[in-house]
C-alpha cells in the first residue's frame, strides 16, 4: 500500500471514530420516538392504516428489522449502531465519489472529513432517523453512473442508478429533487435519450415497494400523512412565528456554511465556464436541487441542508478535474485551508464525545435504557393493556407495547386546532380534542408524560381519572390506575 493511501486510510478510520463518539452520546431526539414507536408497531399493525406516520415507510421496515435482532429489549442502541454502520457507508462511498471525480487520494479524503466536521451532518448522523439512509442512496446512485471515460454504460447500470434514487424517495420523499436530477442524468452528463428509460425503469422499480405498501390503505390517509399534514405543521410553525424560509444569509454566517460557500464561489470564479465538463454540470445540477431542498420546505430544518453541504463540497473537487498547474495546486490548498478551519471549530467537541465514548454509562442509549428498566419496575409484571406515553422509548426499553395512537405524538398532537377532529381519528392519531374518546377506547394500563408544554393535556387528563402519579427521574413520571 503507498504511503498516500495508508494515510487516507488512517484518516477515513479516524473520521469514523468521531461519528462512533458522536452517534452514542447525542442526545435522543423526538423523531426517534416516532421512527422507533413506529418499528414496533408493525408485527400488530398496519403502517398508515391503523396508525399515522407521516413520512415514507422503507427507514421503519429498516428499524423493525433490527428491534427483531436486537437483544432484549434493548430499543435506541441498535438502531444508533446502525447509524455507525451507515455514517461508514457514507464515508467509504464520499470518498470513492471525490476519487471518480478526479480527486487525488488525499484530496478526496478530505470530503468525507468536511462533512462530518460540518454543523449540519453532525446533528444528523447520529440519530435514528431517515436522513441518512436517503443520502446514501443517492450517494450509491451518483457513484454507479458513469463518471469516467474508461466506464461502461450499460443497461444495468442505469438501471441500478434509478433504483437507488427511487429507493431515496422511499426513505424520504424530500429527497426527490435529488432522485430527479439521477433520472435526468443520461442527458445532463451527455448520453442522450438512449438510457433515460432505463434509470426511469429502475426508479419507479424503486418506489413499487411503497406502492405496494400502500394499496387497500385509505387515499384520504395516505394523502394525509405524506402530504397534507406537512402543509399544516408549516401552518403551524407560521402561527408560532418560528418557521419561514430558511435565511440564507444566516445560514451563511455559520463558521462551517462560510468556509464551504467560500470555497464553492472561488472554485467557481478560478475554473473557466469552458472547463466545466460533463460532471461539472452534474454536480451544478445536484446543488440546484440541494438548494431547492435546504431553502424551499416551510418549516425548514438545518438536517434538509445536509446534501447542500455535500454539494458545496463537490464543487471545489470537480474543479480539480483536468486541472493542472497552478489552478490546481491553488484548489488544493484552498481544500487543505477549509478542512483545517472546521478541524479546528470542532476539537473541543470531538474531544468530549470522545470522552464519553471510554464511559459506556455516559452512552445516550444506555441512560436511555436504564431509564426503560426504572419504568418496567415501577409497573411490575403485570403487562395490561398497551400504554399510552409522550415519549415512544422509554415504553420499549421497559419491554412495553405503546398504543399505536401515540406513535407520531407529538407532530399530530401539536396540529390540535388547524385539524378536524374527525380526521384526526380517520388517520389514527390523537390529538387534545379527542383525548377524551381515544382513551375511553384504548384503556391504557399506565400513562407517561414527560414535561413539555405539549404534554399537559395528558397530564390534566390521568388527573381527572384519579391516577397515582409517580415520578421516574426528573424528565418523566407515570400515571397508574390506584389500587382497589
Amino acid at each position: 500500500m503507498r504511503m498516500e493511501s495508508r494515510i487516507a486510510t488512517g484518516i477515513l478510520i479516524l473520521v469514523w471514530l468521531v461519528t462512533i463518539a458522536l452517534t452514542l452520546s447525542a442526545p435522543r431526539n423526538h423523531d426517534e420516538h416516532m421512527y422507533l414507536g413506529a418499528a414496533s408497531q408493525l408485527g400488530e399493525h398496519r403502517l398508515y392504516a391503523e396508525f399515522a406516520f407521516p413520512q415514507t415507510p422503507y427507514s421503519v421496515w429498516i428499524y423493525a428489522g433490527i428491534l427483531k435482532l436486537a437483544p432484549g429489549n434493548w430499543t435506541l442502541l441498535p438502531a444508533r449502531l446502525l447509524q455507525i454502520l451507515v455514517s461508514a457507508c457514507i464515508i467509504l462511498a464520499s470518498y470513492r465519489l471525490a476519487r471518480r471525480l478526479g480527486a487525488g487520494v488525499v484530496t478526496a479524503t478530505l470530503l468525507p472529513v468536511l462533512l462530518y466536521h460540518d454543523e449540519i451532518w453532525r446533528i444528523t448522523a447520529p440519530l435514528a432517523r431517515n436522513y441518512d439512509f436517503a443520502q446514501l442512496a443517492i450517494l450509491g446512485a451518483l457513484l454507479l453512473l458513469p463518471l469516467q471515460a474508461t466506464d461502461s454504460s450499460g443497461r444495468v447500470r442505469w438501471a441500478l442508478a434509478g433504483a437507488l434514487a427511487g429507493v431515496a424517495i422511499g426513505f424520504k420523499l424530500s429527497y426527490a429533487p435529488l432522485s430527479l436530477v439521477i433520472v435526468a442524468s443520461p442527458l445532463i452528463l451527455g448520453h442522450g435519450l438512449r438510457w433515460l428509460p432505463w434509470v426511469l425503469a429502475g426508479a419507479v422499480a424503486g418506489i413499487v415497494p411503497m406502492l405496494l405498501a400502500l394499496l387497500g390503505v385509505d387515499p384520504t390517509v395516505v394523502w394525509f400523512n405524506l402530504v397534507d399534514y406537512h402543509l399544516l405543521n408549516a401552518r403551524f410553525n407560521e402561527l408560532r412565528e418560528v418557521a419561514g424560509r430558511l435565511d440564507a444569509r444566516q445560514w451563511v454566517r455559520r463558521t462551517d456554511h462560510a468556509v464551504l460557500v467560500a470555497m464553492a464561489l472561488a472554485t467557481l470564479v478560478t475554473v473557466r465556464r469552458r472547463d466545466w465538463g460533463p460532471n461539472g454540470k452534474l454536480v451544478l445540477a445536484v446543488l440546484l436541487a440541494s438548494m431547492l431542498m435546504a431553502f424551499g420546505p416551510k418549516p425548514t430544518q438545518a438536517a434538509y441542508g445536509a446534501p447542500l453541504v455535500l454539494a458545496l463540497l463537490l464543487i471545489p473537487l470537480v474543479g480539480l478535474e483536468g486541472r493542472q498547474g497552478w489552478r490546481r495546486r491553488g484548489l488544493q490548498v484552498m481544500v487543505a485551508l477549509g478542512g483545517l478551519v472546521m478541524l479546528g471549530h470542532h476539537m473541543g467537541a470531538n474531544g468530549r464525545a470522545f470522552s464519553r465514548l471510554l464511559e459506556p454509562h455516559r452512552w445516550t442509549p444506555v441512560m436511555v435504557h436504564q431509564k426503560g428498566l426504572e419504568l418496567a419496575r415501577c409497573l411490575g409484571q403485570d403487562q395490561g393493556q398497551p400504554m399510552a406515553s409522550t415519549q415512544a422509548l422509554p415504553v420499549l426499553e421497559a419491554g412495553r407495547t405503546l398504543s399505536p395512537e401515540w406513535v407520531s405524538y407529538p407532530f399530530i398532537w401539536r396540529l390540535d386546532g388547524l385539524m378536524d377532529p374527525v380526521m384526526v381519528q380517520r388517520v389514527r392519531a390523537v390529538s387534545p380534542s379527542t383525548l377524551a374518546t381515544t382513551m375511553a377506547e384504548v384503556s391504557p394500563s399506565a400513562i407517561l408524560v414527560g414535561k413539555r408544554p405539549w404534554d399537559g393535556p395528558l397530564r390534566e387528563w390521568a388527573m381527572t381519572q384519579g391516577r397515582m402519579r409517580i415520578p421516574l427521574g426528573q424528565s418523566v413520571e407515570v400515571w397508574l390506575p390506584r389500587p382497589d
